[in-house]
């Protein structure tokens, strides 16, 4: 087949956000501050407390930053 394409049928990529290791939790307060954390299912010494935040924007960014870091946590100890 000449004109056959190979794409991908599936083209969504495996972000943090489906580790079953990792749990992210955000919470939207009254006064628009926002809350976030994130629990390590492998060692829960590893989680992170509950931090306020300005916006959703930095709150997200922030539990990318800590999701990274337990991610390569979890694959020295395994």
């Amino acid at each position: 087949e000449i004109a056959r394409n190979f794409h991908t049928l599936n083209n969504d990529p495996y972000s943090w956000r489906d580790d079953p290791s990792l749990d992210a939790e955000t919470y939207v307060n009254t006064d628009g501050t926002w809350q976030a954390k994130i629990t390590s299912m492998i060692n829960p010494e590893w989680s992170t407390p509950l931090r306020t935040f300005k916006d959703e924007y930095s709150a997200t960014a922030w539990l990318e930053k800590c999701a990274e870091a337990l991610t390569r946590k979890h694959l020295t100890v395994q």
